[in-house]
């Protein structure tokens, strides 16, 4: 058995791999449930049917955010009343800032405005009809809209965790693959090859192409994986192709198990050819 040393060496860019999906499993859940307390809360205020907010609310939504309001289509209701009372916008804004927003951005006193981050979580309709100049009407129908877009995000934000279980699962298989191989035949196991009998040798490359057949095994499996959906919630999807650049583009190795397989391969390929170089002076 070849000493866990070795297995850790020839894994340690999987353990990295599994490291940076738990970081990613913590971030995602406590954002689905921020997003999750975000519409209770929101559930919960009482909008005033046919009142028109917006100047009410500019500086605490974003005062230099000009969004247009071509871009609602006829998601809400819109009317020229005035009046008092409530302002839905500024209550759901605020809700947003509390809940989400620390999800959302590295730095809660970043620079980027609140309503930039309803853009990039609820979308650019939500935060048009959320911007001080909008004159969206307080009503139900605004609040049902936010709702909505909220539950998307939700079913996006469980579908990724799904996803993500599903690619710490599929690590840790190949982790255990891979350390099987490695214990069947150690890759830094370097042998005087000189001393060894003809049918040692043999033995020794009968049991390097079982070695180099079961990484080809485990590297099969895992392209399967990537190249399929890794999650489906209601109707958002995840593909495991894009989850595995999200996850990955910024660490040493953009494929964690392919390219351990790989450099594991190389391994046995160069000590089978020093193998058969040494068999074929034998006969």
């Amino acid at each position: 058995m070849p000493p866990k040393e070795t297995q850790m060496n020839c894994s340690q860019t999987i353990y990295e791999a599994l490291d940076r999906v738990a970081d990613e499993e913590t971030h995602v859940t406590n954002k689905s449930a921020a997003v999750d307390e975000f519409c209770v809360r929101v559930r919960a205020l009482s909008p005033q049917s046919g009142q028109t907010v917006g100047a009410a609310h500019a500086s605490e939504a974003g005062g230099s955010e000009h969004a247009t309001t071509a871009a609602t289509g006829t998601m809400v209701h819109r009317v020229a009343q005035s009046g008092t009372g409530p302002d839905l916008c500024q209550q759901v804004c605020r809700t947003f800032a509390e809940t989400i927003r620390p999800h959302s951005v590295a730095d809660v006193d970043s620079e980027e405005s609140l309503l930039t981050t309803i853009q990039a979580e609820l979308g650019e309709e939500i935060a048009v009809a959320l911007s001080p100049s909008s004159g969206t009407t307080d009503s139900p129908a605004l609040q049902a809209a936010v709702l909505t877009a909220a539950t998307t995000r939700l079913d996006e934000l469980q579908t990724m965790e799904k996803a993500l279980r599903a690619e710490r699962e599929s690590l840790r298989t190949a982790l255990d693959d891979i350390e099987a191989v490695v214990e069947f035949e150690d890759p830094t196991r370097d042998p005087p090859l000189l001393y060894w009998s003809f049918e040692e040798l043999q033995s020794a490359h009968d049991r390097l192409t079982v070695a180099r057949e079961r990484c080809e095994r485990v590297s099969r499996n895992r392209q399967r994986t990537i190249h399929g959906t890794a999650a489906c919630c209601s109707n958002a999807r995840v593909s495991y192709s894009n989850l595995v650049e999200y996850l990955y583009s910024d660490g040493a190795a953009n494929y964690p198990v392919l390219s351990t397989i790989a450099r594991l391969d190389q391994q046995y390929a160069e000590r089978q050819r020093a193998v058969r170089d040494h068999l074929t002076r034998r006969v």
